[in-house]
């Protein structure tokens, strides 16, 4: 079965074709290629079963068990709060992680027919537009 017919099948979603063709194509690489661009059907479906299937665990109000940990690691309600609402635009928007950098999440909408590669960064909080075309993406992690 090819890899883009287990990633359906294990989480229940339709992939994008253009996705699905490169991640058939591409080797099911375990590599330093596999940790920018996942090409291994498990290591894909860990990166989005979470925020695929278990969104309905995340709290929708900050708790006072969080408060308590916000307090312990420094970290603010407003924090929280902003964390919250990022989860909730991610799983709205049907976000699908296909990579990751050192400080970075590399995904796709599962809406976008190009395929264009968007990139959450972790330090800063903030979302761009990094890549109009899988392939460009694809050529940056193979050069990298």
């Amino acid at each position: 079965m090819k890899i883009s017919k287990n990633i359906e099948k294990e989480l229940g979603i339709a992939l994008p074709e253009i996705y699905k063709s490169k991640i058939d194509t591409q080797s099911s690489d375990t590599g330093l290629i596999n940790y920018i661009f996942h090409t291994n059907a498990e290591t894909i479906v860990n990166a989005n079963y979470f925020h695929i299937h278990n969104y309905d665990e995340v709290p929708k109000k900050p708790s006072l068990w969080g408060a308590l940990i916000r307090f312990l690691i420094g970290s603010s309600a407003k924090e929280e709060k902003k964390d919250l609402q990022f989860f909730k635009k991610w799983k709205e928007s049907k976000v699908f992680i296909i990579g990751r950098a050192e400080k970075s999440v590399f995904y796709i909408e599962l809406n976008d027919p190009n395929c264009s590669v968007y990139e959450f960064d972790f330090d800063v909080g903030k979302v761009i537009k990094k890549f109009n075309h899988i392939d460009d993406f694809i050529t940056f992690t193979e050069t990298n």
